[in-house]
């Protein structure tokens, strides 16, 4: 995780300044563009946004969907 702090995230060619990293999630930013990646058991949820959306729904639907799969066991 500190190591992502420190580079950033490469995604799709473009690369993402890290906001937050812990055990399980990982925001990022490039301009108006955002990246959340989120593990759960079996999966690690891959989601972006643009200048068009608003960053807190992204996440919140981000998170829910983990919070789902993880209570069914994936």
């Amino acid at each position: 995780m500190t190591s992502t702090r420190e580079r950033g995230f490469y995604f799709q060619d473009k690369a993402y300044t890290c906001v937050r990293a812990d055990r399980n999630s990982i925001y990022c930013k490039c301009g108006t563009h955002g990246l959340i990646l989120v593990k759960t058991a079996l999966y690690v949820i891959v989601a972006t946004y643009n200048d068009s959306m608003y960053p807190s729904v992204c996440v919140e639907a981000v998170e829910k969907l983990a919070v789902y799969l993880k209570e069914k066991g994936k």
